[in-house]
């Protein structure tokens, strides 16, 4: 059976431009923004200022956070 991942996106902007960047641990997933999946007892806001935090080095205030929508995806049971 399936289990759900719950997942963050950051779209980072500044004027008419977004954030992308090339992963270096995976090169090959092309270009992308900062992601990840939310920890247990992680709260979307939480999880996606350390997503960008972890793939970026940006600190980010909460205050900028204009939009927070969660998406959840099924995934494989290991």
């Amino acid at each position: 059976m399936p289990i759900l991942k719950h997942k963050v996106f950051a779209y980072i902007t500044h004027g008419h431009r977004l954030l992308v960047f090339r992963h270096a641990d995976f090169p090959k997933a092309g270009i992308q923004v900062p992601a990840g999946t939310i920890q247990p007892n992680e709260r979307p806001d939480e999880a996606v200022l350390r997503e960008v935090y972890e793939e970026t080095g940006y600190r980010i205030s909460p205050r900028f956070i204009s939009r927070l929508l969660q998406v959840s995806s099924p995934t494989a049971q290991s």
